[in-house]
This record gives structure tokens, sequence and C-alpha cells, in this order.
């Protein structure tokens, strides 16, 4: 195989309001704070981004085992063979916007929610917490993935089907929150050395590819 590397380029469009906990509670314990940057807006760290793929991946190969091998080079256990390695970046919101809104899109984003359940006419196990609403359709995540070692268009294909069977991010997924659609943008190859080349394939092309190679 050709030492050939890759960059994906995507966006994550919110269609509802997520939850992205940071793994704390606030006032008190009973308030689960939001995932948030220096700058006060949510994001989704890398590793979530990752797992949230791995998700899409195992369902993927759940309804058709032979994307099984694909699974397996692209999401390996620890210590798996022969795997392909990605690096993920953080999905965020586009720099130019937080600094064009000067933080005010921030504030207008971020929610709270409070959950109660009533006992014998008395509200028992009170608790609530952050959540992220959309702004606006320009408001959308963005995200990179690398190919820290050569990767075949297979790969590729496979991660971006990935996208396309995941549709929802963050916490609270059982309550209907977090619905998003990625979306790839830009694909690009190259080896070392060498400049990027964007390859000009849409996703149902290459959605095409991994099924032809199944």
């Amino acid at each position: 195989m050709s030492e050939t590397y890759w960059i994906i380029d995507y966006h994550i469009k919110l269609l509802s309001d997520f939850h992205v906990g940071a793994g704390n509670t606030l006032l008190g314990g009973n308030l689960h704070g939001l995932r948030l940057d220096a700058h006060g807006f949510p994001y989704l760290p890398p590793s979530q981004v990752r797992g949230l793929l791995r998700v899409g991946g195992y369902r993927l190969q759940k309804r058709r085992p032979s994307f099984r091998p694909f699974f397996q080079n692209n999401f390996p256990s620890q210590g798996g063979a022969a795997a392909r390695s990605w690096s993920y970046t953080r999905a965020s919101f586009p720099w130019k916007l937080v600094c064009d809104t000067q933080g005010a899109a921030g504030e207008e984003m971020l929610l709270e929610q409070t959950h109660v359940r009533l006992e014998e006419g008395m509200v028992q196990h009170l608790f609530a917490y952050q959540k992220a609403g959309v702004v606006s359709e320009e408001w959308q995540l963005q995200g990179r993935i690398y190919a820290v070692e050569p990767a075949r268009e297979m790969d590729v294909a496979f991660l971006l089907a990935c996208m396309r069977y995941e549709d929802r991010l963050g916490h609270r997924r059982s309550r209907g929150y977090g619905k998003a659609s990625w979306t790839p943008q830009r694909v690009r190859k190259y080896r070392p050395g060498s400049e990027p080349e964007e390859i000009s394939r849409n996703l149902p092309e290459w959605l095409n590819l991994l099924l032809k190679g199944e």
C-alpha cells in the first residue's frame, strides 16, 4: 500500500438542544454542568468525537457484518493489531463567529432544564442540568480528523459512513436531546513531502465506494 495519509474536515449541524457534560455538578450537586471552552461556548472533546463515531461504526457493522473488518481496523480495542490510527480534534464553533458575536451568542445558547418527580403530592428528586440551544443555522460545530499512519480510501469511506449513522451527540440522548447531522466538508490526501490534494467525491460516492468493497 502506498503511504497515503488523510485529513477529514466535517461540520455537525445541531437539530435540537444538547448537553455535553463537564463531569462536575454545580450549586450543591443538583445542577449538572455543561462542558464549555475558555470563551463560554460548548464543545465536544476529541475523546467524545471518537466515541460517537465508534458508536455509529458499531451499530453499522452490527447491521452489515461485512463491515466488521473496517470497524476493527479503525476502532480497535487496546492493543489491537494492524489498526488504522486516527487523531481527532475537538468539535467546536467557528472562531470567527465566536469573535463576531463577542460572546453574546454563547450567552443566548446556554439554557437550564429542571426535572422533578411528584410523590404523594410532593416534589422529590429535584435535579437540573445545563444545556445548549441552537442559535441559528450558521452555528455548526466543526472538527478535523487526521490519519496518523497510512490508510486506505476504504477506511476513510467507513469513517464517513459512521458520521452518517450517528445522529445524536452528548449526554441525555435517551431523552431525545442532541439530535444532529454530521456532514463531511472536505477530504484531502497527501504523501510525506507533498501538499494535500482535495478529493472531489461527494458523500454518496464515498458510501458507494464502501459498499462496492464490502
